[in-house]
């Protein structure tokens, strides 16, 4: 393959001489408007093409042109030159008729040899030519590093992408796909280079560009990729076809099984739902799978999670799109790396939800029985507990009940984020979260400065349903008392019919200021207080909290009452959901 794309075959024909072959062409690749920058674009093109010539067009015009070759061979040489980045890409076919007196090479006159009679074709081969009748092929010549770089310099972006894709795809490039030959593609080069025994200049020639494409695109047809549109998922992504075929549904999945002893598995997702199915998605997957030391990125309307499995090398991706959790999984055998990267950055590439339809929760008709080899259907995990918390600084430090943190095996902020606990003090009731990876919350909560005035309005935000809204729930009411029932100098007594899952949600006064967080219900006691009593940790007490836990929180500066809308929308960016998880 690689000798069909490096030389072509330039037949003898006799267009000119004797009986004509209207099949013989040239393929144009430039044009200049003046003969001296026509002659150096000529030496240039020369220096790694070895059949390059120079005709006058009309009265005005130089052209540049490769030939003679018959048509088919200049069609196959045309589109190889241009898909290597060795020729404009708007290089076409053209008929010798479309030129006039050559200009280069000097001497030659770039047309075919005289027609063979008919006596000397029948007579045998000369004792001066070999017996081998079949037309020889032409070879580029060796190129320099600088002319190599000439070469180079004539790709296309697109061209750039094929060649570093290759070169990721053979394990010698690592780095982002981005036309830029920078320091990690030369190094891949040059890498690449000594592998296969050439001198490693960091800059491949056109026959090493020619040879590792022509490798990469051998082993993608052995892969069979193609586009598969799986209308009842509603999902268009390319696949491996040689490797994978289709098997089954089982909602909220679509099952592609390995061909023969490919030991590669694709699973489609696709399911009706918001952020709570995705985060349901994630924490099922993660467990069905029992990835050994995932690595995995989480936002609030995706997630991918990729490691080694039972099955191999895997990775998940799922995103939400148009009231929808859709995705992919892929696992392969951990003995073929390279060719299932390029499987893998193909589909992350081609994945398409199609808008408006989703696998549905029960197919109609029979589904066949199939034993689950890779995830089993969606179990919707519940937490342990939900409670609120809020952000205090812009590192999404998160202040909570200590109820929040109780026995937890596992700890998260909005369903989605991971976090540890940095600071409880049980006298308090307070509790200190940290997010276990880099988050930056919409904003966080500015301490007031002053003393509230008693029966004044404020409001508890917070998650009232544990979760089952997207968003959390603004509760008012009227700030009773300073202090607790027996003079307590640590909280303030309210009067609100605030949720269980309000509980660590942050009190705030009519111009959004924190004035307190909402304490759990005190299940513990003999006493049963009137439904409205609640009560909330002052600023002082959770100040003096933050400052022995190495934090602090900012003070608000802000003096006049917002609307309820700003209200609602300054609460649902500082508020977080906690949810206390045992697996």
């Amino acid at each position: 393959m690689k000798q069909a794309i490096l030389a072509m075959p330039i037949f003898i024909s006799t267009l000119f001489c004797g009986a004509a072959t209207a099949q013989t062409v040239f393929i144009q690749i430039e044009a200049h408007p003046d003969l001296a920058t026509a002659q150096e674009r000529t030496q240039v093109f020369a220096e790694y093409l070895s059949d390059v010539k120079g005709f006058q067009i009309g009265s005005r015009w130089y052209g540049i042109a490769l030939g003679p070759y018959d048509r088919q061979s200049a069609q196959s040489r045309l589109e190889a030159l241009k898909e290597l980045g060795m020729i404009p890409a708007d290089s076409y076919l053209s008929e010798r008729d479309d030129y006039a007196r050559q200009f280069y090479p000097v001497g030659d006159i770039g047309l075919p040899t005289p027609a063979i009679s008919q006596d000397e074709s029948n007579a045998g081969p000369s004792t001066d030519s070999p017996g081998d009748s079949t037309p020889q092929l032409a070879t580029k010549p060796t190129e320099s590093r600088r002319q190599a770089l000439q070469t180079e310099a004539l790709m296309s972006p697109d061209q750039k992408l094929r060649l570093q894709r290759a070169l990721r795809h053979f394990g010698f490039y690592q780095g982002s796909i981005d036309a830029v030959f920078g320091g990690g593609t030369r190094r891949a080069m040059a890498a690449w280079q000594e592998s296969k025994g050439y001198e490693p200049t960091n800059v491949l020639t056109s026959n090493q560009r020619e040879e590792i494409i022509a490798e990469h695109q051998a082993d993608l047809a052995a892969l069979g990729l193609r586009f598969f549109r799986n209308e009842t998922a509603g999902i268009e992504i390319q696949l491996p076809g040689a490797m994978v075929v289709f098997d089954r549904f089982e909602p909220p999945f679509a099952y592609y099984r390995p061909i023969d002893d490919s030991g590669v598995t694709a699973v489609l997702i696709s399911q009706s739902g918001d952020e709570i199915t995705l985060q349901a998605m994630y924490e099922v997957l993660l467990r069905k799978f029992e990835f050994a030391s995932p690595g995995s990125k989480r936002s609030s309307s995706r997630f991918t999670i990729s490691g080694v499995s039972e099955h191999g090398r895997t990775f998940v991706y799922a995103a939400l799109a148009d009231d929808a959790v859709k995705g992919f999984a892929l696992a392969w055998p951990e003995r073929n790396d390279a060719l299932h990267g390029t499987v893998l950055e193909a589909m992350r590439e081609s994945f398409t939800p199609i808008s408006g339809t989703v696998l549905a929760d029960v197919l109609e008709g029979d589904v066949p029985e199939w034993p689950v080899d890779l995830i089993d259907g969606l179990e919707l995990p519940e937490p342990k507990t939900s409670y609120s918390g809020f952000y205090i600084d812009e590192t999404a430090t998160v202040l909570t009940t200590d109820k929040a943190v109780d026995s937890c095996e596992r700890i998260t902020l909005d369903g989605i984020f991971g976090a540890e606990l940095v600071g409880k003090d049980e006298s308090t009731g307070l509790a200190l979260l940290k997010p276990t990876e880099p988050l930056v919350p919409p904003d966080y909560a500015r301490i007031r400065s002053g003393v509230p005035q008693p029966r004044s309005k404020v409001a508890v935000s917070g998650y009232s349903f544990g979760g089952k809204l997207s968003a959390p729930s603004l509760t008012y009411g009227r700030l009773v008392d300073l202090q607790g029932l027996n003079g307590e100098k640590t909280v303030k007594r309210l009067a609100l019919a605030a949720s269980p899952g309000d509980a660590g949600g942050p009190v705030l006064d009519a111009t959004g200021s924190l004035i307190g967080l909402l304490l759990p219900e005190d299940s513990g006691s003999d006493k049963r207080l009137p439904s409205d009593v609640r009560f909330a940790v002052n600023p002082s007490t959770i100040s003096g909290f933050l400052e022995n836990s190495g934090h602090m929180i900012e003070t608000s500066n802000r003096h006049s009452g917002v609307s309820a809308v700003a209200m609602a929308e300054s609460a649902a960016d500082i508020t977080v959901l906690v949810n206390c998880w045992v697996d």
